[in-house]
């Protein structure tokens, strides 16, 4: 993942930068002020894929940082699994959901619900020039796609996303056709997910951050160009976003006012609001986030600690705001995106101490409430209770 922002201005020089956290035992920065925002994990390489880490040991992260949630990318094609090269579609789906349901039972067992982005790679059989890849994708057979996967995990409280960064040509294509693509996207991917499961949570758009010429739009650019003016609004129970800024600290804000990063969401809200896409006062979930500490645009580890605690406070301060999303859970030395919190030795980064020290703060505030972190119900659900303190 590439980001590109053509300049920030300077944050305002009152503004006081968290002190760093020196080592994972020493000192560290205040913790976040408790607040109802969920906090979620995504790692597919030790979670789904099982290539990286512990998956035993990632999952005991997620519970002793608080997380609620595990997101993960489910591509069309690897669910499609033998039947993804055909280019005409199957008479009948042989669907291959050996890795998801073992991720399922998994998150099941410990309490953590499921984020699931249903996306392209899209099987020959479903693009306008029959490649496995995201070249006009068939709405119709996406939508039946959402609908069996959704149908398959009915009940259990999971979120689901339709597609992963639309604005970005790798993920949807052609870039300029992208926004109406997209609105046949959640159009029939809602309405099918909701016919699978009536009570699951959908979440749309997941936009990037970034703009790059001829390879992604920025995200409110992006927004405005799903208008349709002789349309009804698009259905959705949230909307989805990254305010990824790798090179800068979370309250800076982008000059290019149609780019939106932690420092600058009342950007997103407006324009929301005023789209006449989605409907007013849609609650929004960032859903990837973190700041690498390895390669070009790598900050140290004490800094990452540092910008993960203003990223908390920044999101809490928001009520709209109803997730932070940390992408990534094992370092990856020598790659692009190396957003990790652990080595895959074991050894924790200093943010990882943070974001334990904010879920150890969030079970002692639901403790006092009766309630605990990771209850997830319907309305008039009553959750169950947290253990009492030791």
């Amino acid at each position: 993942m590439l980001l590109r922002f053509p300049s920030f201005r300077a944050a305002a020089r009152a503004r006081v930068l968290l002190p760093a956290l020196v080592t994972i035992t020493g000192a560290t920065a205040a913790a976040p002020a408790a607040s109802a925002l969920e906090l979620g994990l995504q790692d597919d390489g030790v979670f789904l894929n099982q290539r990286i880490g512990q998956r035993t040991q990632a999952f005991d992260v997620a519970k002793t940082i608080g997380a609620t949630h595990i997101r993960s990318i489910i591509y069309w094609d690897t669910i499609a699994g033998g039947q993804a090269r055909q280019t005409t579609v199957p008479r009948r789906y042989r669907y291959d959901f050996r890795a998801l349901d073992s991720l399922a039972a998994a998150a099941d067992a410990r309490g953590i619900k499921l984020q699931l982005v249903l996306t392209g790679r899209s099987p020959a059989y479903a693009t306008a020039d029959h490649r496995v890849g995201n070249f006009k994708p068939n709405p119709k057979l996406y939508a039946a796609w959402v609908k069996t996967v959704v149908s398959r995990y009915r009940g259990r409280g999971y979120r689901y996303s339709l597609w992963n960064e639309p604005n970005f040509v790798g993920w949807l294509k052609p870039l300029k056709a992208a926004p109406q693509l997209y609105r046949g996207i959640v159009s029939a991917g809602y309405r099918a997910a909701k016919q699978a499961d009536l009570s699951a949570e959908i979440l749309v758009a997941e936009l990037a951050s970034f703009s790059t010429p001829a390879r992604s739009i920025a995200p409110l650019d992006f927004l405005r160009a799903m208008r349709c003016l002789v349309c009804t609004t698009l259905p959705a129970d949230g909307f989805a976003y990254h305010p990824y800024d790798l090179t800068h600290e979370p309250g800076t804000v982008p000059r290019l006012k149609s780019q939106v990063t932690l420092g600058s969401l009342p950007r997103l809200f407006k324009a929301l609001d005023q789209s006449h896409v989605f409907r007013p006062g849609l609650p929004v979930y960032l859903t990837e986030w973190g700041y690498a500490t390895s390669g070009p645009r790598g900050v140290s580890p004490e800094r990452q600690a540092a910008f993960t605690a203003q990223a908390l406070r920044l999101a809490a301060a928001q009520p709209r705001i109803r997730q932070l999303m940390q992408y990534g859970l094992y370092t990856r030395p020598g790659t692009s995106f190396d957003t990790g919190i652990i080595t895959t030795t074991g050894v924790p980064l200093p943010a990882l101490k943070t974001l334990r020290e904010r879920g150890e703060q969030e079970q002692d505030d639901t403790r006092s409430q009766g309630t605990c972190p990771g209850d997830v119900g319907g309305p008039g659900s009553v959750p169950a209770r947290c253990a009492p303190p030791s």
